[in-house]
């Protein structure tokens, strides 16, 4: 592995997280792309978990805190679920605070502020041991925290999931962005991810494959039945029930500049077959279609994502925003 995940909420639905309450994407402000993560209340929360149990993680968010309530900005936890690091926002004193295990843990360290209604990039990397273990924390590019010692809370030396907030009514209120976090385990994205963000690109026309079926079918193209965001559900979609049958389609350019560090494809799928019915990614670059592992689709709507670190049509190589920009972006039945 190496970039373990990463959302800027550009699906426009918080189903991107395995559980939430009360967390909702909203268009009200965003510090990329269109849409960001917004705790309204000190009890809502949203968390994900990591695909590997990390010893040692970095990780990027952006946060507009409103200062309205709440303290803890984010809970990360390990391999059993036991809280292994909280990072906290003391509003009095404006500052970051990280402590052992939970909000009630040993404190750490304090450094850096945090200023209302204003877009801030937080990073962090965590290193979990009993001994010599660290953590550092950067404010907009700026290093503020630096501990070395004890991060370990829990029997397992690891992380595994992370939760934005905390439900017992300590979440930070305000706006979440640009999510990612990096293991060590690859040749690229295994250090810290930098100030940047997240936007994403849409399909915008056909592409070289039109195998799937259409709903309404009342004169759209395919591609106009995935282009919304946020999803428009059983409104309009395509389906299939052939195994490799594919679309691929045509989609807008990037809007970010920069260097690319990783991409992200991402499909909402349901089904109501009894047969383990499967779905896999598929980007079409420079002729070739690239097709991803196969992930199953169950009968509620979810996300079915994919991150990959380099394009595979440049050796694998680097990608680069013309690759992009001429990409199509597509899923094929399993």
């Amino acid at each position: 592995m190496a970039r373990l995940w990463m959302s800027g909420f550009e699906a426009g639905h918080a189903d991107v997280f395995d559980t939430y309450d009360g967390a909702a994407v909203s268009a009200e402000q965003a510090r990329t792309g269109g849409f960001s993560l917004k705790i309204s209340s000190d009890t809502d929360y949203a968390s994900a978990s990591l695909p590997v149990h990390a010893y040692e993680i970095y990780c990027r968010f952006a946060v507009r805190p409103d200062y309205a309530d709440g303290r803890v900005l984010m809970v990360l936890k390990d391999s059993a679920g036991e809280k292994q690091t909280t990072i906290l926002l003391n509003r009095y004193i404006s500052a970051i605070q990280v402590k052992r295990g939970s909000y009630t843990g040993t404190l750490l360290a304090t450094g850096g502020s945090l200023h209302q209604d204003k877009w801030h990039c937080v990073e962090f990397r965590l290193l979990v041991a009993s001994s010599g273990g660290a953590f550092q924390l950067k404010v907009d590019g700026t290093q503020v925290i630096n501990f070395i010692g004890n991060t370990q809370a829990t029997a397992n030396a690891n992380v595994r999931s992370f939760q934005i907030g905390e439900s017992v009514g300590l979440s930070v209120t305000g706006y979440y962005d640009d999510f990612a976090f990096n293991d060590l385990m690859g040749a690229v994205n295994n250090s810290w991810i930098g100030r940047g963000g997240i936007s994403a690109i849409f399909p915008t026309g056909a592409g070289a494959s039109t195998d799937l079926g259409l709903y309404p079918d009342s004169g759209e193209a395919n591609w106009e039945d995935v282009d919304e965001a946020p999803p428009d559900t059983d409104e309009s979609y395509v389906f299939d029930d052939v195994i490799d049958e594919h679309d691929s389609y045509a989609a807008s350019n990037l809007a970010l500049p920069g260097s690319i560090s990783a991409i992200q494809w991402l499909a909402r799928a349901r089904s109501g077959l009894s047969d383990s019915p499967k779905v896999a990614r598929v980007l079409r670059i420079g002729g070739t279609d690239y097709q991803g592992d196969d992930m199953p689709v169950g009968i509620w709507y979810d996300y079915c994502a994919e991150i990959l670190d380099r394009d595979p049509n440049a050796g694998p190589g680097a990608w680069t925003k013309a690759v992009i920009d001429a990409m199509e972006i597509g899923v094929v039945v399993r």
